[in-house]
C-alpha cells in the first residue's frame, strides 16, 4: 500500500502539474481547466492524466490493468503510470502530453489545465481511493469539448483494478495506516463494489453510485 509519507509530498504536484510529452507544445495547442470533485469521505491520490488521440488507452474494464495503472490503484504510485502513458507518444497511438495533478481531501475539488492537440480530443485519467486496497476512479477516452468556452461534466465510476485483493485490513489499507503491499490478484479492471464494511475498514468511508465528478471546459 501507499507510504503515508507520500500524501503531504503530493501537495507540491499542485503548483508543477503539467508534465508534457509526445508532441512539442505550440500556439496551437487547446487548453482546458479541468476540475474533479471528490464525492468518498476519503482523499483521492494525485492524478495521473494524459491527452491524447482515439488509439491510446490508459485502461479498459474487462481487461487485466496494466503494471503502472496497477502500481497506482494499489500503492498510489505514478511514475510508471506516466511512462506507459509517454510511451504512447510514439508509434501512431496520439498521446500528446501526460502529466500529474494534486488529487483531492474527502468531499473537496481540485482543478487543473491540461493541453491537447485539436485532432486528437481526447482526456484519460486515474487516482487511487487512499481508503481501499486497489480501487480507483479515472475514465479512459474522455471526449474533451472542441469548442471555447464550452463545458462537459460527467460522474465518474470507481473501478477496481483486480491486482490485490481487497482484504479491507488495517495492514493493507493506507488510511488504516497499512504498509507495503497485499496480496497479489491477477483479476481485469471492473466496476468497484466500494466499501463491503466486513473488516476493518468502515462503509462509511465510501461513496455512493459515483465516486467523483469532473467537468473541463475550454479555455484556449
Amino acid at each position: 500500500m501507499m507510504n503515508t509519507m507520500r500524501i503531504p509530498c503530493l501537495r507540491l504536484c499542485l503548483f508543477a502539474s503539467l508534465l508534457f510529452s509526445g508532441t512539442e507544445i505550440n500556439a496551437a495547442d487547446a487548453v482546458y481547466e479541468v476540475t474533479i470533485t471528490n464525492r468518498a469521505k476519503s482523499s483521492l491520490t494525485s492524478i495521473v492524466w494524459a491527452t491524447h488521440g482515439n488509439q491510446a488507452r490508459f485502461f479498459q474494464r474487462g481487461k487485466k490493468a496494466s503494471p503502472g495503472l496497477a502500481e497506482l490503484a494499489k500503492d498510489g504510485g505514478t511514475n510508471l503510470a506516466k511512462k506507459e502513458l509517454k510511451r504512447q507518444s510514439k508509434g501512431g497511438r496520439g498521446v500528446h502530453s501526460v502529466g500529474v495533478a494534486f488529487g483531492p481531501g474527502a468531499g473537496r475539488t481540485t482543478t487543473f489545465r491540461v493541453r491537447a492537440d485539436e485532432r486528437r480530443p481526447f482526456l484519460s485519467w486515474a487516482t487511487m481511493a487512499v481508503c481501499s486496497n486497489d480501487t480507483f476512479a479515472g475514465q479512459s477516452r474522455y471526449r474533451l469539448p472542441q469548442r471555447l468556452n464550452h463545458t462537459r461534466r460527467k460522474q465518474v465510476l470507481a473501478y477496481d483494478a483486480g491486482a490485490e485483493v481487497n482484504t479491507e485490513t488495517s495492514s493493507d489499507v493506507p488510511c488504516l495506516g497499512g504498509h507495503g503491499v497485499g496480496e497479489e490478484e491477477n483479476g481485469v479492471v471492473h466496476l468497484s463494489n466500494a466499501i463491503r464494511g466486513d473488516a476493518d475498514l468502515r462503509r462509511s468511508r465510501g461513496w455512493g453510485n459515483y465516486i467523483a465528478t469532473i467537468r473541463v471546459r475550454r479555455i484556449r
